[in-house]
């Protein structure tokens, strides 16, 4: 896990730039949130917090290995 790139934010121009954002290196191969297919939206758990895959920025080898642009996930405040 790494901070994104300032090429990897000018791929997310229609994303809130304010949430706690940073890119994965992943084994394999996944999908980023996708509204209008219905598909993605991936929760990876890491650090103590659970991140949501926004987008995927890179694949290499037909899905062997992605790099992908995540954003914590906030808790519920407890009632």
């Amino acid at each position: 896990m790494q901070a994104l790139s300032a090429s990897d934010l000018q791929h997310l121009q229609n994303i809130n730039q304010s949430s706690d954002m940073r890119a994965v290196y992943l084994k394999g191969g996944i999908k980023g949130l996708n509204r209008a297919l219905k598909t993605g939206g991936d929760i990876l758990h890491f650090y103590g917090s659970d991140w949501l895959v926004t987008h995927v920025l890179e694949e290499w080898g037909y899905g062997q290995w992605s790099k992908l642009a995540v954003t914590r996930q906030t808790s519920p405040a407890p009632e």
